[in-house]
């Protein structure tokens, strides 16, 4: 989380010199130089196969921010899991799961009759359906645990998005 926009708008636990929260870690990505552009090259290749519908990096705001940018583009309503988000530890909060800005990732959206070659395509590398689309105009997380599952219309999304401000 160190280095991410939810580090500098929460002020982050570091900054105030406090521990992080459990499954929060405030150091900053790193890169990994092999696996990086095997990733870019995958995507790449997938989207001029027409696999990918559309994609989006996560790398300023992290997931939720991406996922967000995305419907609201889209003009679609969408249902996420957090729980499928491919980690690196076992134990990552929520936070870090929809905020990280992790490098080298990218977000996908595939017709689910394209799901199939798509998997093929990244064949080695991690991925994970982490939702679907979903014709209510809204953006519905499932945080996971005891945390539920929290919902935004898209248009409470865009208001909070245009003018930087936390959604109600």
């Amino acid at each position: 989380m160190g280095g991410s926009h939810w580090s500098a708008v929460t002020g982050g636990a570091a900054a105030a010199g406090k521990p992080e929260p459990p499954g929060v870690d405030g150091s900053l990505p790193r890169v990994d130089l092999e696996r990086g552009p095997k990733t870019a090259r995958a995507v790449a290749q997938a989207i001029s196969r027409g696999l990918v519908r559309s994609a989006h990096d996560p790398s300023e705001g992290g997931l939720l921010v991406a996922v967000a940018e995305m419907a609201m583009a889209g003009r679609v309503g969408c249902s996420i899991e957090l729980a499928n988000v491919p980690a690196r530890a076992a134990a990552v909060s929520a936070e870090a799961l929809a905020f990280a800005e992790d490098p080298s990732r990218y977000l996908l959206e595939v017709e689910p009759s394209k799901l199939d070659a798509l998997r093929t395509a990244l064949a080695d590398l991690p991925f994970a359906v982490i939702g679907t689309t979903v014709a209510d105009p809204a953006l519905s997380v499932e945080l996971g645990g005891a945390n539920g599952r929290v919902s935004w219309k898209l248009d409470e999304v865009r208001e909070a998005w245009s003018r930087g401000a936390e959604l109600p």
